[in-house]
């Protein structure tokens, strides 16, 4: 964990791999014991994310696709609240990774899945606000494949179900900068998607509350390389509205507000690679993103919601 932390993928891969060889053989002897099985899913997980970070997005499918199946089978034993967390951040995981290669069908269902398990968990501790977050992932995630798969609809009810469910908890907790950053997100999502509808009134209206809120957390600093993506996300959304409106100039205005958030960014990941070479095309800076969107698809990332918009893309 800290050698991913510091970008060293090949020492972190080198000591997660380690651990997973004891772990397995702990699993071999001892199959009866849970806690042997939550941690090599844990380990697995840590596996995961590695590949991930190394650009290696088949692989990390596969091992959180592992997790996965050990978690489901331990859950279905143990009905533990802890166990069924473990396995709704497995399956929020599996999703994303599966988002990125393409794959929505897959990455639709693992959603689903979270999400009702999420309602399960908070229909007996409505107070957990870590759960009632992972739920509003779930939905944010859905709307998500329900946009890339030309269901703008759908991805409208997804999106509408997450700001809710974020809104109570930034009522409850203003300064929480993770969950304002995904209400924002959220907002300029569904302003996108009911845009993508034709639906412009509606879509101006969100556009301008997500556009009020990226500009509030965008002043800011403190919103981490994971928060940054998401701001740039959220502008990107707000540019495409504008445009969308007849505003190329508001809309150019978004997009170079998200662009400059990622320049910031000290370790940049392959998703915020590919939302700057995403944002230059935007921009009409195609010749700039020549050597980014290269290694952008070599690493086989394919969801649309991060790739240049259709006509835009290099030859």
């Amino acid at each position: 964990a800290l050698y991913l932390e510091l970008g060293d993928h090949d020492k972190a891969l080198h000591h997660i791999r380690a651990a997973i060889a004891n772990q397995r053989v702990l699993v071999t002897n001892h199959p009866e014991n849970a806690d042997y099985v939550l941690e090599l899913a844990n380990a697995l997980s840590w596996l995961g994310s590695t590949l991930l970070a190394r650009r290696e997005l088949e692989s990390a499918v596969s091992v959180f696709s592992e997790a996965d199946d050990y978690l489901s089978v331990l859950n279905g034993q143990e009905r533990d609240a802890y166990v069924t967390a473990a396995l709704c951040d497995i399956k929020l995981l599996l999703a994303s990774s599966s988002m990125l290669t393409g794959d929505y069908g897959v990455s639709a269902g693992q959603l689903a899945e979270a999400r009702d398990l999420y309602r399960g968990l908070i229909a007996g501790d409505l107070s957990n606000a870590l759960w009632q977050e992972g739920l509003a992932r779930a939905h944010l995630g859905l709307g998500d494949a329900s946009v890339a798969r030309g269901d703008a609809s759908s991805g409208s009810e997804d999106f509408q179900a997450a700001i809710e469910i974020l809104q109570s908890l930034v009522d409850e907790d203003p300064s929480n900068t993770t969950f304002g950053i995904r209400l924002t997100l959220a907002q300029a999502s569904l302003a996108n998607s009911l845009s993508l509808q034709g639906s412009l009134i509606e879509a101006r209206r969100h556009a301008d509350t997500a556009t009020a809120m990226a500009m509030e957390w965008s002043a800011g600093a403190s919103s981490g390389i994971t928060g940054s993506l998401r701001l740039a996300l959220a502008w990107d959304h707000i540019g495409a509205v504008d445009q969308s409106l007849g505003d190329p100039d508001a809309a150019r205005a978004a997009w170079l507000r998200g662009f400059s958030i990622l320049e910031d960014v000290q370790q940049e990941t392959l998703r915020q690679q590919a939302m700057r070479v995403r944002l230059l095309h935007r921009l009409g800076r195609a010749d700039e993103a020549v050597s980014l969107e290269k290694e952008v698809t070599a690493s086989g990332l394919k969801y649309s919601g991060f790739l240049p918009v259709p006509g835009e893309m290099l030859e």
